[in-house]
């Protein structure tokens, strides 16, 4: 089976030129990527196609040498890459960057010509647009106004169907999602407004949950999240995290690491089975806890009422989700997270009326028909049923062998 990463990021460097209020990351340090983290890292996902590959900091511009060691390692080992990406606060217009860049540039080009099977069809039609290198200069509360216009220009000398220059726009106060983590946390009360909904607030706390989806159209997992190696080689989930979580927390260090990179992160999820609306709403409720003791806002008894009881159900379904995956180690998230839910409905029916019942489950869970939980709710042997059905598929069941198999091996 084909595996997709959607997004690999690195931080180049944690070196910065700017000291930011809003900076998700924190105070710079003086500390860059080293070679072998680079290697470790791209020795560990040669078979994974990448579909944007993010070149970060602090400010990466203060580290070509390791942007340029990176992108010939992607080249030396064929890596496919769909798009790379550098964000820059545009103060550092260095002309050593530029054939770095242009080699970026010339090697996705390739790509269309090398790899044009179903995946990359896939990965085309989901970006609608071709490969490309972008750099984005973000302008957003930076203080280098003056410095925008000369580093547009000094970009887009690369500039082609395969090489893009994008300047970040401010952002209106009420669309604006506001990460409070490193120095954003320091400084919240600058930061947010009387204006500031709970639905606007990212905390890096809130943050774990599965998100590897398996296409069944292609024959593929994706892996639908950021996923970002730091410069001492620490892995976490999404690239917005701060220096400290990161340091305190990471999925595993990518130098210490034998069993691979998708691996890695996949048994990290499993111990966080819950979907992207679960996690939505679980940071929900730390946002609005935050507002509430710090900002003072005050919130409506449905808002209230809503967060609380489906958070109660998402603490359940966790639980719910940890047992089938114990049971069922072979099935896919998606249908572990079905099964949690026909055992949620099951022994709640009598508790809850049915239109709160399937109502809450339906804003925790990321299932695409409501009539599912129609189905869960008028049968109480659903779950009988949809196991009868999958043992019954001999492709399945041989997959399932295999599966099991290696997961023995691995916790040996």
């Amino acid at each position: 089976m084909e595996r997709i990463i959607y997004s690999l990021a690195f931080d180049i460097t944690r070196r910065c030129n700017l000291n930011c209020d809003f900076c998700y990351k924190g105070k710079s340090q003086n500390d860059d990527i080293t070679k072998e983290v680079i290697d470790k890292t791209l020795d560990s996902i040669k078979e994974e196609r990448i579909e944007i590959l993010s070149i970060l900091g602090g400010e990466p511009t203060l580290n070509i040498q390791m942007i340029e060691y990176l992108i010939d390692g992607i080249i030396n080992r064929g890596i496919y890459v769909y798009s790379i990406s550098m964000f820059t606060n545009g103060l550092i217009c260095d002309e050593s960057i530029l054939p770095v860049l242009t080699k970026a540039r010339e090697y996705l080009e390739n790509v269309i010509a090398e790899k044009n099977d179903r995946i990359h069809k896939f990965i085309t039609m989901k970006k609608n647009y071709n490969p490309r290198v972008r750099i984005t200069i973000s302008t957003a509360h930076h203080r280098n106004e003056n410095a925008i216009e000369k580093a547009k220009q000094f970009y887009e000398q690369l500039a082609s169907p395969f090489f893009v220059v994008y300047v970040q726009e401010q952002f209106d106060e009420q669309e604006v999602r506001i990460i409070l983590n490193g120095n954003a946390i320091e400084n919240y009360k600058t930061i947010l407004s009387k204006n500031t909904t709970y639905k606007q607030i990212n905390f890096e706390n809130s943050d774990e949950y599965y998100f590897i989806e398996y296409l069944s159209t292609i024959d593929a997992a994706e892996m639908q999240r950021c996923i970002l190696v730091t410069t001492n080689g620490n892995v976490v989930c999404n690239s917005t995290k701060s220096y400290s979580y990161i340091d305190s927390k990471p999925v595993f260090n990518i130098c210490r690491n034998n069993n691979g990179l998708w691996e890695e992160i996949d048994a990290w999820c499993w111990k966080h089975p819950i979907g992207g609306n679960a996690r939505m709403m679980r940071n929900y409720k730390d946002a609005m806890l935050f507002l509430s003791e710090n900002m003072g806002t005050s919130f409506s008894n449905y808002d209230k009422n809503l967060i609380r009881i489906t958070n109660n159900i998402i603490d359940e379904l966790e639980i719910f989700c940890l047992s089938a995956h114990n049971e069922y180690p072979f099935l896919n998230f998606g249908d572990i997270e079905r099964i949690a839910a026909a055992r949620y409905i099951k022994i709640n029916k009598t508790i809850m009326s049915k239109r709160d019942l399937l109502f809450y489950i339906w804003r925790v869970t990321d299932f695409q028909s409501y009539d599912l939980l129609e189905e869960m709710y008028v049968s109480d042997e659903w779950e009988n049923t949809f196991i009868g059905k999958i043992e019954g598929n001999t492709n399945y069941c041989l997959y399932a062998s295999i599966v099991h198999s290696i997961n023995n091996i691995l916790n040996t």
